[in-house]
């Protein structure tokens, strides 16, 4: 639930930032206030997701990551829900 919904924690974040439409009201919406996941959902993007964007974060090289990047995207792609209706959003099937 977390990773299916954090688009909508995100815009929270970020949404008044990119000219998108402010709608970082939608995480309070009943339907994902009842469920049990919606702290853990709030927390994730507030501790660590949003955190990922902050443009003076001391990070690696990207060539530090491309071995591991590599690695994974040569694996068989998969998706974690058949009927997900983002399935083939990202060219995998």
């Amino acid at each position: 639930w977390v990773l299916e919904q954090h688009e909508v924690f995100q815009m929270y974040y970020y949404a008044h930032k990119t000219g998108a439409e402010d709608d970082r009201h939608r995480r309070e919406h009943p339907d994902l206030r009842a469920s049990p996941h919606w702290q853990a959902c709030a927390d994730f993007c507030e501790k660590w997701d949003q955190a990922a964007f902050d443009p003076d974060y001391d990070s690696l090289p990207l060539e530090f990551f491309e071995p591991m990047v590599r690695n994974v995207l040569s694996r068989e792609p998969f998706w974690w829900k058949h009927d997900h209706p983002k399935r083939g959003a990202c060219g995998v099937t």
